[in-house]
């Protein structure tokens, strides 16, 4: 035979369950302040190391930067000297052929009854069409008018010349003294362009 008996007063029982939801509320406010607290001090954490490397990486571009200016220049420089070398190469073999063979043949086909004053093959640049400008002139005296245009008539039959600066035309021409005529010979083509 067993006996059982509640030895608890009335009065001074209490209820489990009220002291396990308080104790399960001051837990989880706990753990979630803990938490948080554990979040704040990583992002901390995040935010110094982030500081440092950015620190750090501008100070390395702040020394970079002087060596990337000097190479960007250089570069430009580097850039232009090609471009004027290879204008300077296409300015000097207009039509693939030096310069020195236009002057020789213009030279050739001066007759010997002339003297020149000015004698000059020049390539120049063209603002409109950026292609250079050819030009040959010659001015000096002739002992006559014929003589001119005989020598008009041999530039212009000459295919050397009329390749570089095309038709050579009479600009000026005067008698000077006597039979003697004053006399200017101009030829003008934009290289790539029409003869």
């Amino acid at each position: 035979m067993s006996v059982q008996g509640d030895l608890l007063e009335k009065s001074g029982s209490h209820d489990q369950d009220v002291v396990s939801k308080q104790k399960m509320i001051l837990g989880a406010v706990s753990v979630f302040a803990g938490t948080a607290l554990l979040v704040l001090l990583l992002a901390g954490a995040s935010r110094l190391t982030i500081n440092s490397h950015l620190k750090r990486v501008r100070q390395e571009l702040a020394q970079l930067r002087p060596p990337a200016a000097k190479l960007r220049t250089a570069q430009a420089a580097i850039t232009a000297n090609r471009d004027k070398l290879s204008e300077f190469k296409d300015w000097s073999t207009v039509r693939s052929m030096p310069m020195y063979q236009i002057l020789r043949s213009a030279q050739e086909d001066i007759p010997s009854q002339m003297v020149l004053y000015h004698f000059s093959t020049a390539i120049e640049p063209s603002g409109e069409q950026n292609s250079p400008v050819c030009t040959l002139y010659i001015s000096g005296v002739a002992d006559d008018e014929e003589t001119v245009i005989a020598a008009k008539r041999q530039l212009n039959a000459d295919p050397r010349l009329r390749g570089f600066c095309g038709e050579v035309k009479l600009a000026t021409s005067q008698r000077y003294s006597g039979k003697s005529w004053a006399f200017a010979l101009e030829g003008r083509r934009v290289s790539g362009g029409a003869k």
